[in-house]
């Protein structure tokens, strides 16, 4: 998922600055170069890049053994990320403490074997079952990049006949952070997720549908106290999502802001997906969990479509939404560069596919099978939503090292190399070049908004602890383009 996350809490952290000697830890970077790929010493320096790691683990207790073990997988993922971002070491302590006593319980059993207990929908399509991802989303000035996880918290009942979708776990999850941070507000998510539960009429159609039915979003700014959060709620019964637009949507919108709503948004893109023939609802649907007057409702779609006017008519809602020539000329750099086409490509062609073979989970590609879709974010004192454009890198990437290229390529000639290259160090230091180069997997998505003439760049990985459990002598040997990888972490 890619939520705008708005909510905003009361998480305390000193405003001091780092001392000198962390700060230029802290700053270890590479400048722009012709290879892109780190030396040695750029991505092995690990007392800078895990000092915030080390610091607060050494006063940590170690917890049980599942706690310990997801502790020093994704607290070590999260404190690369936040490295490479430039984020304050106070920051990074704040947020890796958070991580410790509010994300890692929540994450369940550790892996056993490379098939999950619970096979969770984060990175629906991309992700191997484990119930954690994250995103890194460039700024489109010269701030610093925003991390942001996607988790589904598990629980004793996720799973069993008393909560077969897991729908105890998360909203436990949303009561203790909305308890503890005051800019947490639930009442919007209350009323949506009373119309937009899933529901099955018979036995069959619960055993076909039955997953995950919340998952939540965590945003994490660099330079704030803030943890943002954004709860998402998916319906897959076919008989529900075809009522989804005409009839639930709406209904739920007059409900969450009790009849004082303005319908112009949500009208323009039901009319529009309605009437374009490569569109549809998916039934995968997200709310702000902040106050309901200013809180966005998203909603996913699928899509056929792949030629380059058809991406433009979407982003620009057949004409209706102003969108510059410019960041147009960009997202058309950016979709081109992904298919490796030439710019003079007919933007009236569908592009070709991509010779992925299956999926990087191991099974036959299911789903949005263009790999790429669109979400529209409706803002109730908006008139008109916002698109954004996402694409499944599974089935547009020979490997992962291309697809992040292409994007860090793109930033250096637009003026953000610091950060490109940032990126890439935090890729590098979380699976071995070789294996970037080779194989596909750990990136899920790109996703693209336009924010006046420029494009917003947002990039989704995988945590993969299922994978790296069957790759890393437990359950198979190395890994061919078509599986996964080890991990450094391990």
């Amino acid at each position: 998922m890619s939520p705008a996350l708005l909510a905003e809490s009361n998480l305390t952290s000193s405003n001091g600055k780092a001392s000198d000697h962390v700060g230029d830890l802290l700053k270890i970077k590479t400048e722009p170069d012709n290879t892109y790929v780190a030396t040695l010493s750029q991505i092995s320096d690990e007392d800078a890049r895990f000092r915030a790691y080390n610091t607060a683990a050494r006063f940590l207790p170690a917890g049980s053994e599942d706690e310990a073990y997801w502790w020093n997988l994704v607290g070590r993922q999260v404190a690369s990320m936040m490295y490479e971002a430039d984020y304050a070491f106070e920051r990074q302590i704040q947020l890796l403490l958070f991580h410790r006593f509010h994300i890692i319980p929540a994450l369940g059993p550790k892996p056993t074997s490379h098939v999950p207990w619970f096979r969770s929908r984060v990175a629906p399509g991309a992700g191997d079952g484990t119930p954690i991802a994250y995103s890194w989303k460039w700024s489109t000035g010269t701030g610093k990049p925003t991390i942001r996880h996607y988790m589904e918290p598990l629980g004793s009942l996720t799973g069993t006949r008393a909560d077969p979708r897991n729908e105890v776990a998360p909203k436990q999850m949303l009561l203790q952070l909305a308890s503890e941070f005051p800019g947490i507000k639930l009442d919007a998510f209350w009323k949506y997720a009373e119309h937009l539960r899933p529901f099955a009429p018979d036995e069959a159609t619960r055993r076909r549908y039955n997953a995950s039915a919340v998952l939540l979003g965590l945003e994490m700014p660099a330079d704030s106290d803030r943890v943002d959060v954004m709860a998402g709620l998916l319906v897959k019964v076919p008989e529900q999502v075809r009522e989804l637009l005409p009839t639930i949507i709406p209904a739920a919108f007059r409900d969450a802001l009790d009849g004082d709503i303005s319908m112009e948004a949500l009208n323009v893109a039901r009319e529009f997906i309605e009437n374009n023939p490569h569109l549809s609802i998916n039934g995968t649907m997200a709310v702000d969990c902040i106050d309901a007057g200013r809180s966005r409702f998203k909603f996913y779609t699928m899509n056929t479509g792949t030629s380059f006017e058809h991406i433009e008519s979407v982003m620009s809602l057949g004409g209706r939404k102003s969108v510059s020539r410019t960041a147009l000329d960009a997202l058309r750099e950016l979709w081109f560069g992904l298919k490796g086409l030439p710019m003079d490509f007919p933007t009236s062609s569908e592009v070709p596919s991509v010779d992925v073979g299956r999926s990087t989970n191991g099974t036959a590609s299911a789903g949005n099978a263009s790999g790429l879709s669109f979400y529209f974010d409706i803002h109730p004192q908006r008139p008109l939503p916002d698109v954004k454009m996402q694409v499944d890198l599974g089935k547009h990437a020979q490997n992962d090292w291309d697809a992040a290229t292409v994007v860090t390529d793109f930033l250096r000639r637009h003026g953000q190399a610091h950060y490109a290259q940032a990126y890439l160090n935090m890729l590098q230091s979380m699976v071995p070049i070789d294996e970037l180069q080779s194989c596909r997997g750990v990136l899920a998505y790109f996703s693209f908004a336009i924010k006046k003439d420029q494009v917003e760049i947002k990039s989704y990985f995988n945590a993969q602890a299922y994978r790296r459990y069957h790759h890393n002598g437990r359950g198979g040997g190395r890994t061919s383009p078509n599986s996964q990888r080890r991990s450094l972490f391990d």
